[in-house]
């Protein structure tokens, strides 16, 4: 028929057994065999041998009545290159004979499986990314999600997106992003989530093929980004605070210096004297020498550099001041010891050092009001770059971590924000000095220092120290 002939495919007549009966011109414009070359030739040597199996699975299915509608295998061209055709067929069992259409289908399927290529290029440079990446509807569903967005909320799967990264039922009020979509207008903001991690988003509207409203939304965790700013901002704070009160403090021991001695030399030359006045000049005496004391630990805190360093191991000096934080604390309070073997030395000034664990065992005490549970703990630790990401003064490697933990009261986070600042106290008679040093110590000793505090539950206070090594000097 005209059809037969002319049309733009491959068409084709041929016995159950693959035997070529008929074929039209369109096999020698699309694989470059003339008719007569085909005519009585088994059409399964023409077949790719990957594909044959599965072409007579096909054919067994028409010999039983059934049509393909769809079915893809590759011939050989001419040329011995393979194309891939996509083949229709009904069959006639009692004449024995197999009526069969094609497509060539090479070019579209090499194109189709380019796109996927580059779909799964695109797909593995975003899933690469520290941002998530996400694109939203304007029914505020989830089109498109990278593999940081998944880690952080999970498939969001037909969930709209206020459901997926606020956990909410109704959406948020006012929202940045569909705003940005409203207004077709980028925009810049920072998010906090219920965990209480900070984000910066960037949100861009776009318009599809299909002229359909969406925004893509990038956000890249800041939360160590933000603490490592506050924490700088502190250390600023701390350092100015520091030459301040040092400043102060030796011109303030200068001027005790000066009362001190001359309430000395009175009381020599008064020895025999009035005992009221001998007893103001003690009085005098012992304000001053309280004076002096409150301005050694200004200097202390003031001081950017240790002074008496030397090689000490932790573990021997916590034990060797055992007895005397025993009796510093009340008989309520149960103190455990938990000193790892084969700790590290470190290079710190001892009698600093054991002024501040008296004075972080002291603070644990008026937090759990004389009765409770004072925990000291030590263990050699690596800190890595993401470890050290938060403490702009250290590097990563070796350090040695020493944990001071109460069940006491705990505090709040207000509280935690200014804890080691100078002159700042909860305590009534607090000088507010004593967390100060501490923060001085481990600075001059080139560690760093977190406290950790749920109100009600308990403290922990952790100081970092580097270690050193043996080979080390």
């Amino acid at each position: 028929s005209a059809f037969f002939e002319q049309g733009v495919g491959l068409h084709l007549i041929a016995t159950f057994d693959g035997t070529i009966v008929q074929t039209n011109p369109g096999w020698e414009r699309l694989l470059g065999y003339k008719k007569s070359a085909l005519e009585g030739r088994n059409f399964l040597e023409l077949i790719h041998p990957e594909d044959q199996a599965e072409t007579i699975a096909e054919v067994e299915q028409l010999a039983q009545g059934k049509t393909t509608f769809h079915f893809e295998n590759r011939y050989r061209h001419q040329n011995g290159a393979y194309r891939l055709l996509a083949w229709s067929a009904i069959a006639s069992p009692p004449r024995q004979l197999i009526f069969a259409s094609a497509v060539d289908i090479t070019d579209e399927r090499a194109q189709k499986q380019q796109l996927m290529r580059e779909r799964q290029r695109f797909s593995t440079i975003l899933d690469t990314l520290p941002a998530f990446i996400y694109l939203q509807r304007e029914d505020y569903t989830i089109d498109f999600c990278n593999l940081r967005f998944r880690q952080l909320f999970g498939d969001p799967g037909t969930r709209p997106c206020y459901s997926v990264i606020a956990g909410r039922d109704t959406p948020c009020e006012p929202c940045p992003t569909m705003e940005a979509l409203r207004t077709h207008q980028k925009r810049r903001w920072e998010w906090t989530d219920n965990e209480g991690r900070i984000f910066q988003l960037f949100d861009h509207p776009i318009e599809d093929a299909d002229g359909k409203l969406a925004v893509v939304e990038i956000g890249l965790e800041i939360t160590d980004q933000r603490k490592a700013e506050r924490e700088q901002r502190q250390l600023h704070k701390m350092e100015a605070m520091g030459q301040l009160t040092g400043g102060i403090a030796h011109d303030f021991n200068n001027i005790l210096g000066i009362i001190l001695g001359n309430v000395e030399l009175l009381q020599r030359q008064l020895k025999e004297g009035d005992p009221k006045v001998q007893k103001r000049l003690l009085a005098v005496a012992k304000s001053g020498e309280r004076a002096a004391k409150l301005t050694q630990q200004l200097l202390g805190f003031s001081r950017s550099k240790a002074v008496n360093t030397s090689r000490v191991n932790l573990n021997q000096l916590i034990q060797g001041l055992d007895h005397l934080i025993e009796r510093a604390l009340t008989p309520e309070i149960e103190v455990r010891l938990l000193l790892s073997e084969g700790l590290s030395s470190c290079h710190i000034d001892a009698g600093d050092f054991e002024d501040l664990l008296l004075n972080l065992c002291l603070n644990a005490r008026d937090a759990m009001a004389g009765r409770g549970h004072l925990t000291l703990e030590t263990r050699n630790i690596q800190l890595d770059a993401e470890g050290c990401r938060c403490h702009q003064d250290i590097t990563p490697g070796e350090y040695i971590e020493l944990a001071v933990s109460d069940d006491g009261c705990g505090m709040s986070a207000e509280v935690q924000n200014h804890l080691f600042e100078p002159f700042f106290t909860t305590k009534e008679h607090g000088t507010g000095l004593g967390l100060a040093m501490v923060f001085g110590f481990v600075k001059r000793s080139k560690g760093c220092i977190n406290c950790y505090s749920e109100e009600g539950i308990g403290t922990t206070i952790r100081l970092y120290l580097p270690a050193q090594s043996d080979n080390d000097g």
